[in-house]
């Protein structure tokens, strides 16, 4: 189906990691990280390959990481500390939010995807389980003799994470419903965040 639009991006920071086939990955509480613009998500492939006869007798094409570029509005504040790792120091009445060398938390990560097909649009929430951003840089422009809109945007690693008994490693859900809503809750639930 082609994809028409995007919204209502979230995370949350891992709390633990799954380490038997009966314990799954759990979250911390979630948060809406940025009005979204754009994403885009790439895999690596392992494309190994095993000869046999002289000829080509099995192939091994299987996802090994992925990466994820995500552009949104601005990165919110609380966002910037629960999903890159910025500290807060509080200073009188002022807030200090502090970029430091330590890492940024593995999070999971969620996304709504539009699509329509025979004029009837669909909503794909989309949830990784497990990725981790990386801080890379940030640029401002001046404004002008008119306005030059300028987004924010963020890569990150995906990671897999064995979510069942079968252990075999998942990067990305996707769940398709008939209302924004509707994908924008589910990806709520699975953030932690808390309908207001």
């Amino acid at each position: 189906m082609p994809r028409v639009g995007m919204r209502h991006v979230v995370a949350a920071p891992i709390d633990t990691e799954r380490e038997a086939a009966n314990q799954p990955l759990t979250y911390k509480p979630g948060l809406v990280v940025t009005r979204a613009v754009a994403a885009e998500v790439t895999y690596e492939r392992s494309e190994n390959k095993y000869y046999a006869d002289d000829v080509l007798a099995e192939s091994d094409n299987s996802a090994a990481s992925g990466t994820i570029s995500i552009t949104g509005s601005e990165f919110l504040p609380e966002a910037r500390v629960a999903v890159f790792g910025v500290k807060t120091v509080e200073e009188g009445e002022n807030t200090i939010y502090r970029t430091t060398s330590e890492p940024s938390p593995y999070i999971g990560l969620g996304y709504v995807t539009v699509q329509i097909y025979k004029g009837v649009y669909r909503y794909v929430a989309n949830w990784i389980h497990k990725m981790q951003f990386a801080l890379s840089g940030e640029s401002a422009r001046t404004k002008g003799e008119t306005i030059e809109w300028q987004d924010e945007t963020a890569t990150g690693d995906i990671m897999g994470v064995a979510i069942d008994e079968t252990g075999v490693p998942v990067f990305m859900d996707q769940v398709e419903f008939d209302t924004a809503a509707k994908a924008e809750a589910w990806l709520d639930a699975k953030a932690g965040i808390t309908p207001a």
